[in-house]
């Protein structure tokens, strides 16, 4: 489990200099973890992120981040048109979508509301999908914040 790392102004849901690691070791990224009341789940779980540095080396993160976030801004967009024009599926789709690019970068409370989601679409329960919607959009830019520095700080090496 996560250990919450206080960070600029006690909240941890805040980019903090010069952070450790879980576990205490450095961390290359600098970031606090932080974590949602509500779900527990990490924001940012930098374990995944060094786990894709060691394997595919300095290039293969900033190239990750960078289709995540531009993949996801689509996926919200198709989330955004099915919540429109009524089509649980589209909404499913792209939540599913996010889910996935979500997992691969360690970005757990997006991933658990993507997937959260996915699976109110595939019910069938459209009440449920507009606030569920609105936290996806607000834990997505919370990431993508975050990824963006981490992107800006592994092109910069």
């Amino acid at each position: 489990t996560a250990a919450r790392t206080p960070s600029r102004g006690g909240h941890p849901s805040r980019p903090a200099s010069g952070t450790a690691a879980p576990g205490g070791g450095h961390c290359p990224y600098r970031l606090s973890i932080g974590t949602d009341e509500m779900t527990e789940s990490p924001v940012l779980d930098l374990k995944v992120l060094e786990r894709l540095r060691d394997w595919g080396g300095r290039d293969l993160v900033p190239r990750m981040i960078e289709l995540f976030l531009e993949d996801a801004r689509e996926r919200i967009e198709e989330i955004r048109a099915g919540l429109h024009d009524g089509e649980a599926s589209t909404v499913e789709r792209g939540a599913h979508s996010i889910k996935s690019g979500a997992a691969n970068l360690g970005a757990s409370r997006l991933r658990f509301l993507a997937a959260e989601m996915e699976e109110v679409a595939a019910r069938g329960e459209p009440s449920r999908l507009p606030d569920l919607a609105k936290r996806v959009e607000e834990a997505f830019e919370e990431v993508a914040e975050r990824l963006q520095v981490i992107r800006r700080g592994e092109e910069a090496k």
